[in-house]
């Protein structure tokens, strides 16, 4: 109370106070006025302090998701996992539940990305930030899209099939929903991934090293990866061997000639002399204009 003992009399023409304050507060007193603004500035203090308090308890949150995603980043680049168990998280819907929209046959028909060849693809350090963080570079034609119907419901997907009748989505259970084009009052994209955040927090440095193994182990089969530089890994060996012979004999030559313009007959280049334009150990030949 000892910063308002500081200000002033409140002294309220009446024509001021007809408008500013309601009536009762105009007949009010001077300490009545002053309990009233103690009051008012307590709860501005209050909410203020509670604004500072849940901002630190954010930006501490933001922050150690942040060291949580570089330990995992870190633990899982220097340390090989157990591919066994990491296949085990992978199918494990009350874990990772990545099998809830992927599949490894190559046959592409949920939500995400078909992983086949994952290991192929990706290298390591792109594999784990793809689990890390999967909004950071989404697959191309596996965006989600939100459609909202005319009766206010909204479907989170990916789309599957779009007619001039119907669009089908994958939801990120797995789901199919099919909506009726005349039922569709809007459909927009979205740059958020149907893959949660914070996918390791469910799981420990090494069970996420675990799952990042098995993902770098899903390659092509041998008979059709091409290992190093374009090569199979195995070439066979002919049964018949081939012989390679010259097209033309040593004894046929040709002559060099160059093309002035279209239509003009082979002559040599302009900037040989005659010995030049001739191979060695032959004349010089006659040139034809």
């Amino acid at each position: 109370m000892k910063m308002f003992e500081l200000l002033p009399p409140v002294q309220p023409t009446p024509s001021v106070s007809a408008w500013i304050v309601p009536g009762w507060l105009g007949r009010a007193g001077k300490n009545e006025l002053l309990a009233l603004m103690a009051t008012l500035f307590e709860s501005c203090a209050m909410f203020l302090r509670s604004v500072i308090a849940f901002s630190a308890l954010l930006a501490a949150s933001v922050f150690a998701q942040q060291n949580s995603i570089k330990d995992y980043r870190d633990f899982a680049m220097s340390h090989e996992g157990d591919v066994a168990r990491g296949k085990a998280l992978f199918n494990d819907e009350t874990r990772a539940a990545c099998v809830k929209c992927h599949t490894v046959d190559g046959s592409a028909g949920k939500a995400g990305p078909d992983l086949l060849a994952a290991g192929d693809k990706f290298p390591r350090r792109e594999l784990i930030q793809s689990v890390l963080e999967p909004s950071a570079a989404i697959a191309v034609g596996y965006g989600a899209t939100t459609v909202e119907t005319k009766d206010g419901e909204e479907v989170t997907g990916v789309i599957k099939q779009s007619t001039d009748e119907f669009v089908d989505l994958v939801t990120a259970e797995g789901k199919h929903a099919r909506i009726a084009a005349k039922d569709i009052k809007q459909q927009r994209g979205n740059t958020v991934s149907l893959m949660p955040e914070g996918l390791q927090q469910t799981m420990s440095r090494e069970q996420f090293t675990d799952l990042i193994e098995y993902l770098a182990t899903l390659k092509q089969p041998e008979n059709a990866l091409t290992a190093n530089a374009g090569m199979p890994s195995v070439i066979p060996e002919l049964t018949h061997p081939v012989e390679l012979r010259p097209f033309f004999k040593e004894e046929l030559q040709f002559p060099h000639a160059w093309v002035h313009k279209p239509g003009d007959v082979r002559g040599p280049h302009p900037a040989a002399t005659a010995d030049d334009s001739c191979p060695r150990g032959h004349p010089p030949r006659r040139q034809f204009r």
